[in-house]
This record gives C-alpha cells, sequence and structure tokens, in this order.
C-alpha cells in the first residue's frame, strides 16, 4: 500500500497541474475580469505548494498525535483568503462581511490546528472556538451574504450558490475529519484521515477554479456594477466601499 507521503505528492501534483491550466485560462479571459483568474491561481497554487511541502515533511510540528506540517494551513489560509475575496465580489455582500468571514475561517482553522497541540481542558475549549468559528462561517453564508446576493443579477446568484454549496459541504467534511482524527477523538487513523483530506482539497479547489472559469460573465456584472471612478470611490474588486 502507498504511503502518506505518496498521497500528498499525488495531490500536489494534480492541484500543480490545475494551477496551469487555470493560469492558461487566465490569459484567455478578458482584461477587466482577469484579475480573478489571478486570484483563483493563487489559492490553487497555494495549495499545490502546501501539499509538496507535505511531502516532503517541512514545517512539521509535533502533535497530541503524529507529527503534522503547518505548511497545510498556511495553505489554507491563503487559499481560503482568494476563496472569500471572490464570494465577497459576486455576492456583492460588502467589506465587512467579506473580513467577517475569511476571521471566522481563520478561527475554526487554526483553532482545529491548534486543538492538534494540546490536550484536556484547553482542547475542549478550542474545539468550542472552532465550531464557533465554523457555526459563524455558515451563519454569514446563509445569512448576510445569501440575501446580499440575492439582490444581484441572476448570473451573480446562481455562481453564489454553487460557491455557498460547495464551501459549506467541504468545511463539513473537513471539520468532521478533524474532531474524528488522530488528534482529537482518534476515530480514525492518520493515513485514512489524510486519504479523505487530500481527497476533499482536491475536489473542493478544483470545483471552485471550474465554477469561477465557467461563469466568468457573474465577474464581469460585478465589475460593471462597480462605483464609477468620478465619484471618488470606485472599488474594481466590486466590494463596498463607506461613503
Amino acid at each position: 500500500m502507498f504511503d502518506i507521503s505518496t498521497i500528498y505528492l499525488v495531490s500536489g501534483a494534480t492541484l500543480g497541474v490545475a494551477t496551469l491550466v487555470f493560469a492558461t485560462l487566465t490569459r484567455r479571459i478578458p482584461d477587466t475580469t482577469r484579475r480573478y483568474g489571478v486570484v483563483t491561481v493563487v489559492a490553487v497554487a497555494s495549495m499545490a505548494l502546501a501539499y509538496m511541502a507535505m511531502a516532503g515533511d517541512l514545517l512539521l510540528v509535533e502533535t497530541t498525535g503524529q507529527d503534522q506540517s503547518v505548511a497545510r494551513f498556511i495553505g489554507y489560509t491563503v487559499a481560503w483568503g482568494g476563496i472569500v475575496l471572490l464570494t465577497g465580489v459576486v455576492s456583492g455582500c460588502g467589506r465587512a462581511n467579506t473580513i467577517a468571514l475569511f476571521v471566522a475561517i481563520c478561527i475554526t482553522l487554526w483553532g482545529s490546528f491548534a486543538g492538534w497541540l494540546v490536550s484536556g481542558i484547553l482542547e475542549l475549549a478550542l474545539t468550542a472556538v472552532t465550531i464557533g468559528g465554523l457555526a459563524a462561517v455558515t451563519y454569514l453564508l446563509l445569512g448576510p451574504i445569501q440575501r446580499a446576493a440575492s439582490n444581484e443579477s441572476g448570473d451573480r446568484m446562481l455562481l453564489y450558490g454553487k460557491l455557498k454549496h460547495l464551501l459549506l459541504l467541504a468545511w463539513l467534511v473537513l471539520m468532521i475529519l478533524s474532531v474524528t482524527s488522530e488528534q482529537n477523538l482518534a476515530l480514525l487513523d492518520t493515513f485514512v484521515g489524510q486519504l479523505v483530506a487530500s481527497y476533499v482539497d482536491v475536489i473542493l479547489f478544483l470545483g471552485f477554479g471550474g465554477f469561477v472559469f465557467n461563469n466568468i460573465g457573474a465577474f464581469e456584472d460585478a465589475t460593471d456594477d462597480a462605483p464609477s471612478t468620478t465619484t471618488g470611490n470606485a472599488r474594481p474588486d466590486g466590494l463596498e466601499t463607506p461613503q
């Protein structure tokens, strides 16, 4: 049977190929929306690099289970930053909601990681923080951000719906994996946990890129809806600028 490093290597190579494909597609889209393609490329590339670092046993830290690479969480932070940015653009939810979503995701990510480093009451406390972060992510996606998207064009509403379901499903699976991992409840051994997590990551980021490039018209609409530069409040990314 292949080992965990092989899982990381295959996942990294798959995401690396996807990065090249998305970079090629980015060159073919209009200049006005190309920056959104660049964000997608950076997000996927960050996870490709993270998996390659994991395959090389770089940035390892000792946890309550098996040693884990912090590279995955660094990659997640960059990649989810890109996903959140484009989610904010297409939904028109405004800067405050976009930042709130990113903060909630970071709390969930790093709270989960920190929970692997401790035990006892601290681990329980961090688990509660992580669940709270996930609850905040769910609330934002189903609450204010969804309400904002409902006021946008059909293309933007459709794309937001796709992104929302993809993100919620991915977060649910990753949270279950974190809680049942060898570092927490130990219901899954390291091999199975990493195999499923890697599969989810690949599906998530391939799906994200596919949604972006197959719905580039939604970003063209977001760009068209940006305030005129003559007002002095122009935002090229479609996010709201406080008056």
